[in-house]
């Protein structure tokens, strides 16, 4: 080639030509004879020298470094932290469950949103003030900014808002698939995680389209967040593998954490680059946020169950520190030298302060005055961290593995004891004694025996737990009440959470009502607390309330939709077989509207 200087321009004019007709709709790429058709999905990239990658985040620098700023999940606020004095600057109330926050990029602003209260707000950083608040969904999560416009993945409408900082108003609402949580912004491309999943998902903006989603593993799942690499096209997302097909139940083979590498250019999952955190480090748990060290090849890891940070060499695919930090962190930032890195701690209230080079915690400082009592606070740490030998052998399960946010995590864990176990949701738990599909446990505090039998923990209960059904396990140990009290701060998202319209519902219930439904299913719990024998044993009567939400249904998880339940072969859930699918349809769009009551 070197002796044919005319070659390469020729092949490159070529290279262009075959590019733009695979781009232009109508004309495929073998449009002369002989050309090799283009693969597709086909993508070029943003430049990485001219285009800018923005990303959610819990924590980000600002004022030339000078402040930290937090969004705090369990204070509903966000703090500023003035970094020198090591002090909380300003603290400003922005609604239940901040989740994600985005800087301008000129850094005059930020926004936050507030996933119970179902709004983003606008804080201007010069005066640390509140100035606008925005309401744009169900369960907001990661939310970025161009400086001219706002996106917020919706996680419980499936969507995301598309908002016009100018005049504060959603331009549109785009749909995707479900549970989007984390974002990422690179020109014309923004990148969605999908939290149940741990999907990655390209929406091309221009459009306000998904181009592709492509998922991790078919067993990945809570991923809230994704870094994108510009100048290695690579996206990494955090995730969670969920080995629910284990016909035995060990603490060491049910869940992996992992980190999962995408190729930008064909939205194409990169097997052979997949960290597998339990083997590169140690064993660790909820993997949460990560940032990438393009310089050293490294991922650092924000592991939220844990309480840890991974610093994995990519080099050779091994953790080269294991950096200990506060409880649940859930984001890092690293200064713009790398020189310092700062882990947002959720429920200590505290930011982790590391110096890179020696890749070692250095301090410790505020980042808001947590209001919790100091009961439920105990009983969130014990909820969702791993770290405590009374819950989790070997650091790797927590409640929060498979009931994050109190939901559940959409599996069917095959290796209970009795068969397959299809993992309820905790939403309003109290109210819906007894607990296990069979109504093994009248109390909540007999779930010290599952996490023995299934987490390998050592229980909170000092000595033997009582038997199940037997006296009461609820006053033994400070601990298992306080994690018993957070368990019933779980609550959903209110009334009628989807919008159906009032004629759907009205609709609906006439068929509810002729089919009997209620007979079982008693409003307001939408459950009669019994156990009633379908042809497998007693089971008992799951509560309604918040179906869209916790698919796939039946104790066994036989029916991945709500249709798929009315196609069951006899009994009285059999309705296909008896009303038109029009009543079937009207029913269905009932029970996604419940509750109807709080």
């Amino acid at each position: 080639m070197t002796g044919k200087p005319w070659l390469m321009p020729a092949l490159l004019a070529g290279g262009l030509l075959l590019l733009m007709l695979a781009l232009l709709p109508g004309v495929p790429a073998q449009a002369q004879a002989g050309f090799t058709p283009t693969p597709r999905p086909l993508y070029a990239l943003p430049d990485p020298n001219a285009t800018r990658v923005f990303r959610n985040t819990v924590i980000a620098l600002v004022g030339n470094q000078r402040y930290a700023v937090t969004a705090n999940a369990f204070s509903g606020t966000v703090s500023v932290v003035d970094l020198a004095r090591k002090e909380i600057r300003v603290e400003i109330p922005v609604g239940g469950d901040p989740r994600g926050l985005a800087v301008s990029p000129d850094q005059t602003w930020m926004a936050v949103t507030s996933r119970a209260a179902g709004t983003v707000s606008l804080i201007d950083l010069n005066t640390f003030t509140l100035t606008d608040t925005i309401r744009v969904g169900l369960w907001p999560w990661g939310v970025v900014t161009d400086g001219a416009t706002l996106y917020v993945t919706l996680q419980g409408d499936d969507a995301v808002a598309e908002i016009d900082v100018a005049s504060r108003r959603v331009l549109r609402t785009l749909p995707v698939p479900d549970s989007p949580a984390g974002l990422a912004l690179w020109g014309d491309f923004l990148y969605v995680t999908h939290f149940k999943d741990g999907a990655l998902s390209l929406l091309y903006r221009p459009t306000g389209q998904v181009a592709d989603t492509v998922r991790g593993t078919p067993d990945s799942r809570l991923s809230p967040t994704v870094w994108v690499s510009p100048f290695d096209g690579r996206a990494y997302v955090p995730a969670t593998r969920a080995n629910a097909a284990n016909p035995v139940l060990t603490f060491d083979t049910t869940v992996f954490p992992v980190v999962n590498a995408f190729q930008l250019s064909d939205m194409r999952l990169l097997r052979q680059e997949r960290v597998a955190l339990g083997v590169a480090d140690r064993p660790v748990s909820l993997p949460f946020d990560l940032l990438f060290d393009r310089a050293r090849r490294r991922l650092w890891v924000v592991n939220a169950g844990s309480n840890d940070v991974s610093v994995i060499d990519l080099a050779t695919g091994f953790a080269v520190a294991n950096i200990p930090v506060g409880n649940n962190p859930r984001g890092i930032v690293t200064t713009s030298d790398g020189r310092w890195a700062y882990v947002y701690n959720a429920l200590d209230g505290t930011i982790s302060v590391i110096e890179t080079a020696f890749m070692q915690r250095v301090d410790t400082l505020p980042a808001t005055q947590l209001q919790m009592p100091i009961d439920l606070l105990i009983g969130a740490q014990l909820f969702y961290g791993s770290a405590d030998e009374r819950l989790s052998e070997d650091r790797r399960l927590s409640c929060a593995t498979c009931h994050f946010d109190g939901a559940d995590d959409g599996q069917v864990w095959v290796g209970f004891p009795g068969g397959p176990r299809n993992t309820p949701s905790l939403y309003n738990v109290a109210q819906t004694a007894p607990w296990g599909w069979r109504g093994e446990y009248d109390e909540l505090a007999d779930f010290d025996l599952f996490f023995r039998m299934v987490q390998h923990g050592d229980g909170l209960i000092d000595g033997v737990p009582h038997p199940p059904l037997g006296e009461p396990n609820a006053g033994r140990s400070p601990d298992l009440d306080a994690l018993v009290a957070y368990l019933n701060t779980l609550s959903g998202p209110g009334r009628n959470a989807l919008r159906i319209p009032p004629q759907d519902v009205l609709a609906g219930e006439e068929v509810w009502l002729a089919q009997g439904c209620a007979e079982c299913h008693a409003p307001p719990l939408y459950t009669d607390g019994l156990a009633h024998d379908l042809g497998q044993g007693p089971i008992n009567t799951p509560s309604l309330r918040w179906l869209w939400d916790s698919a796939p249904y039946y104790h066994d998880g036989r029916a991945p939709t709500l249709f798929e339940v009315f196609k069951a072969d006899d009994g009285p859930h059999a309705l296909v077989k008896t009303l038109p699918l029009a009543d079937i349809e009207r029913l269905i769009r009932y029970l996604e509207s419940l509750p109807l009551e709080e």
